[in-house]
């Protein structure tokens, strides 16, 4: 459930956050802000080519005796517990090193979950549908896919914090929406998959 790269990307976020607490910011929101964003951006970078996009673009993926469906669900299964432990070093960041409580660090954990997924479905789908590219040009177009589609599951959080005052009622609407885009991307992964393999 440990992944060096993860670490690696966590490490970093932390010498970021505890150079930003020691410098002259008064600004705590966007302290909180700019974490969040840089952490977005290294977990994409992760998890668009995480383990299962990379599975799933392997000739030997044909050769299992199960169903693309099948195969697809037992990657995020087991891709589960590494980004649950993901989610708790970027919950216990945000708590020590950039003033979140205890709930707005723990919903701030999951939706983090929620938007790795989130990275790993986006990207499987642009490898899938689009091999014609080429391997550069799909990795780059890849990398963009995933970055607009998170993007457009952060702009709840921006409309609610400023609306509500609240920080915890904005990091819950981005995991609410970043799960019902999931919701729309799973299964929509799973028949592209078994399409392709037919």
């Amino acid at each position: 459930f440990v992944n060096p790269l993860c670490i690696m990307y966590r490490v970093i976020t932390a010498a970021y956050l505890m150079f930003m607490t020691h410098s002259d910011t008064d600004n705590p929101r966007m302290l909180i802000a700019s974490a969040f964003m840089m952490m977005i951006l290294l977990n994409a970078v992760v998890y668009a080519g995480g383990k299962t996009v990379t599975e799933f673009t392997k000739h030997y993926i044909y050769l299992i005796p199960e169903t693309s469906r099948a195969k697809l669900f037992a990657c995020i299964k087991a891709d589960l517990p590494e980004m649950m432990f993901d989610a708790v070093l970027c919950g216990i960041l945000m708590y020590f090193l950039a003033g979140m409580n205890v709930a707005e660090s723990a919903a701030f954990g999951l939706m983090m979950i929620v938007f790795d997924m989130l990275c790993e479905m986006t990207a499987l789908l642009i490898m899938r549908l689009f091999p014609a590219l080429g391997r550069y040009l799909l990795t780059l177009v890849r990398y963009f896919g995933v970055l607009f589609i998170v993007g457009i599951a952060i702009i709840p959080l921006a409309i609610a914090v400023p609306i509500t005052g609240q920080l915890l009622v904005g990091i819950i609407a981005g995991a609410i929406a970043g799960a019902v885009m999931l919701a729309v991307l799973l299964p929509v992964a799973a028949v592209v998959v078994d399409r392709a393999e037919m």
